[in-house]
């Protein structure tokens, strides 16, 4: 087990980094310090923190590092920033996979007229939707990270969630002025304005987390 000591704060703590025992005899005073001097010391290029625990509790790395100062045992998993990026967009896209199934789901519904049970499953899955939004808008973190090579890959995504973002903000207004005024003829032509627009939007977007995920495995 190797060594080190840094100035001031905790004594007697115990890491294990990837696999490999440190032992500080004084460690840094609080944890999001810790963190940054084993970032400094021990971590290889282009890898981060992806798993924490802190005396045998998994934690949040970034929320527990502005708060904790007492600790005597630390797990620290990392991996290389290309694979936390690449598993994020296959996260994202199951989720845009997993939409399209429901919306070719109503789209059978629509085809033997039962517009109230389409209804319903529009009901229930434009709040998903709206998560899927703001799980793509959050993959905007990640574009620094993969060079200038990518720019013009990240910019059609953007501009398609721009897009995404003003038509379907319109379509949560319509939804919603269908339900105070509920009848057959608004409920078809809400349907398949649903069915089309985001059965479009879906599949653009599964066809940009595809080339980005493509580009950051390359």
């Amino acid at each position: 087990m190797n060594n080190d000591v840094c100035p001031g704060g905790s004594t007697g703590v115990e890491v294990d980094m990837d696999g490999r025992k440190i032992w500080f005899r004084q460690a840094p005073p609080s944890l999001e310090a810790m963190l940054e001097h084993l970032t400094r010391r021990s971590l290889q290029p282009r890898r981060m923190v992806e798993a924490l625990h802190v005396d045998g509790m998994r934690v949040h790395p970034e929320k527990a590092a502005q708060v904790l100062t007492q600790y005597q045992q630390l797990k620290v998993q990392t991996a290389s920033v290309d694979e936390i990026h690449a598993r994020r967009l296959r996260q994202t896209l199951a989720r845009v996979e997993h939409l399209r199934q429901q919306v070719r789901a109503v789209s059978l519904v629509l085809l033997i007229n039962e517009w109230q049970q389409a209804h319903h499953l529009w009901q229930a899955m434009l709040p998903l939707l709206r998560e899927l939004l703001m799980d793509a808008w959050g993959l905007e973190e990640l574009r620094d990270a993969q060079g200038p090579q990518s720019e013009a890959l990240w910019n059609a995504l953007r501009q398609h969630l721009e897009s995404v973002e003003v038509h379907f903000s319109r379509l949560e207004w319509m939804f919603l002025d269908c339900e105070n005024h509920w009848g057959l003829m608004e409920a078809v032509n809400l349907s398949e304005q649903l069915e089309q627009h985001l059965g479009t939007w879906l599949d653009e977007l599964s066809g940009h987390l595809a080339r980005l995920g493509e580009h950051v495995r390359a």
